[in-house]
């Protein structure tokens, strides 16, 4: 299973992967009351969970992550939880000098998508410690939790809480305060911004955190000709600071020939007088150490690419890359067992760290795969039971394949069975299912059996599916498309509008097309259902060539329409800022009435799920708009 170096969250099926819900709030009746009520830190909490009116409300199995933040910094411990009837009681220590407690509930691939979360402000000496507050107001963005839902207002009020109890936080994070302050008052925050430029620019000794803070103040407002005289300052007063090094990083991390690359890393080292044995410089050569060796691999230099992994100290990214290079090799067949000594290493490198387990689950998914091609079976279906509570659609078809070539039939039938009654099951599983199913003695033509099962699978993931409808209504736009055509939302009035979000750079959004392509082909001759892929937050000078590009390359038949730049703010983009995005792939389903009635933010892991979902949804939509 490939996991990004940078979000593993975006990769793959989002849903095996999200673990993380925090709260202590109730929507539709699911809950959690701490106690004691103010919890101290480091001390025991206690904690009662009622799963009733969410997605685990008839579950009977169900394990929850306590997560205690420490400076922001998350500790992760799995919790036993005791069932008492309809509800779950768990206990769990927290961390000395623990800010915030997080805790989240599963069951199997099923999470729980509260969109308020379940946290709770730790406390020291009976007073809330104010860190906890920078952590709330994380995950009030939107973007620092995939369930929890954005709340700028809230998250305001959280930064203002810390800055009152701690001063000393409002130097640290005034910066992402003025952010959010700028979406919701941006006369206000141009005021704020202001001040804070003026009270550096007074100061008698302006240190380099004042020029970088300077830096994102002038990117706030837009002021490209002193931003670019306070980069020059820095750069200039100190040129072997973090700005310095910064511009100079980016110009090598654009370079793809791994010997340029390599020579223009020595040249690095020298001109910021850099010693890779140190910690701190190791630190800051991690990222392009990783580079190199990630280009090194493309260009099957293995050698080289095993030099430079071996100067990474950052073990986990290693882990991360060994895999992803060892995914990609299994799924072109190639070099299968150097692929398989690879990706061993990524599993002995996370084995043991802890919070690192659902890591070492997908990298076991891709050692199964490669045991598989390698003709171990017996081994592989070990490893895939490692990944098992994690699968994604894919994951579940090699387990199934794995249990069948191993001669464990009965059982491949039965999980075969479960996973398509979920409706999980891909079109390979089918056809492995149905030659199971005709191996055993049944009077049922296989046919018929399927039908009900996939009905079956069917209006059960209508049914939570249903259970996230919306019905707001639909920012208007009027966008160029690639041919020059102006489209507007107001002249598809009385269709089902499909509206996917995306860039070229998104790697999530480009795993999503081969399904996006199967849809918009299965509805080409439906006049009442249309797709619009709009690209966004693609920033490059030359934007168009790029997207032609990208598909005369890849065939794709999308009408793609290119989202605005904002003309006071060329950083920000006018209709996914109307949609209120907060990451991509994301995909809006308006109704033939204009109004929004559901978002689905990632990729779902497999074309099949794609086109599945988009089918729910256009049905769904199509439907409560006619009533």
């Amino acid at each position: 299973m490939q996991v990004s170096l940078i979000n593993y969250l975006t990769m793959k099926s989002l849903k095996s992967l999200l673990v993380l819900l925090f709260a202590a709030f109730s929507v539709n009746a699911q809950q959690v009351t701490f106690s004691p009520a103010k919890p101290g830190s480091g001390k025991a909490v206690s904690f009662v969970y009622d799963p009733a009116g969410g997605k685990l409300a008839d579950e009977t199995k169900i394990v929850c992550d306590a997560v205690s933040y420490v400076d922001g910094k998350q500790n992760i411990e799995q919790i036993n939880l005791v069932r008492k009837g309809n509800i779950f009681k768990g206990k769990v220590k927290t961390a000395p000098n623990a800010e915030l407690l997080n805790l989240s509930f599963a069951s199997g691939e099923t999470s729980d998508e509260n969109p308020k979360g379940y946290f709770v402000q730790l406390h020291q000496k009976g007073v809330p410690v104010p860190m906890g507050y920078i952590v709330q107001a994380h995950l009030y963005s939107g973007g620092y939790h995939p369930f929890i839902k954005a709340d700028q207002a809230q998250q305001l009020l959280a930064y203002e809480k810390a800055f009152e109890q701690d001063s000393t936080l409002k130097e640290k994070f005034t910066q992402e305060y003025l952010f959010v302050k700028f979406a919701q008052d941006k006369v206000k925050a141009t005021e704020l911004t202001k001040a804070e430029i003026n009270r550096i620019r007074g100061k008698a000794m302006v240190a380099e955190a004042d020029l970088t803070a300077l830096v994102s103040y002038y990117l706030l407002l837009n002021d490209q000709k002193a931003l670019d005289s306070v980069k020059a300052q820095a750069v200039a007063r100190f040129p072997n600071g973090n700005l310095a090094f910064a511009n100079a990083s980016a110009e090598i991390y654009r370079e793809r020939n791994p010997k340029q690359l390599e020579e223009k890393l020595e040249g690095l080292i020298q001109r910021f007088g850099l010693d890779p044995e140190k910690k701190e410089d190791k630190l800051r050569l991690n990222g392009l150490y990783l580079a190199l060796a990630s280009r090194y691999a493309a260009a099957k230099d293995f050698d080289k690419m095993e030099v430079y992994l071996g100067k990474t100290s950052d073990k986990s990214s290693v882990a991360s890359l060994y895999n992803n290079i060892a995914w990609a090799m299994a799924e072109q067949n190639l070099e299968t067992d150097r692929a398989a000594s690879m990706s061993k290493k990524s599993i002995e490198l996370v084995r043991d760290q802890k919070g690192m387990e659902r890591y070492y689950a997908m990298y076991a998914d891709t050692y199964a795969l490669l045991l598989h091609k390698q003709g171990n079976d017996k081994e592989a279906l070990f490893y895939q039971e490692v990944a098992k509570p994690y699968n994604d659609e894919g994951g579940n078809e090699r387990y199934v394949m794995y249990l069948d070539l191993s001669g464990n039939k009965e059982k491949a039938y039965t999980e075969a069975e479960s996973i398509l009654k979920a409706g999980k099951g891909t079109d390979a599983l089918k056809i492995r299912f149905k030659a199971l199913y005709e191996g055993r003695s049944s009077t049922i033509p296989f046919d018929t059996y399927m039908a009900g099962i996939d009905q079956s699978a069917r209006e059960k993931i209508r049914s939570e599916w249903a259970k996230k409808m919306i019905n707001d209504p639909a920012p208007g736009f009027s966008l160029v498309n690639r041919k020059g055509e102006t489209v507007s939302l107001a002249g598809l009035k009385g269709k089902t509008v499909v509206l996917d979000y995306w860039a070229t750079w998104c790697g999530p959004c480009v795993a999503s097309f081969p399904g996006m392509q199967k849809a918009v082909t299965k509805y080409a001759s439906n006049p009442n259902v249309v797709f619009l892929f709009v690209n966004t937050w693609q920033r490059e000078a030359n934007r168009e060539a790029i997207v032609n590009k990208f598909f005369e390359e890849n065939k794709y038949d999308f009408n793609v329409l290119y989202d605005t730049r904002n003309k006071e703010n060329p950083e920000v983009f006018d209709v996914i800022s109307a949609y209120k995005v907060k990451g991509i792939p994301t995909k809006f389903v308006i109704d033939p009435k204009g109004n929004i009635r559901f978002m689905a933010v990632g990729f779902s892991g497999s074309a099949e799920e794609v086109v599945k979902e988009i089918d729910i949804m256009i049905d769904l939509a199509s439907e409560g708009s006619a009533k």
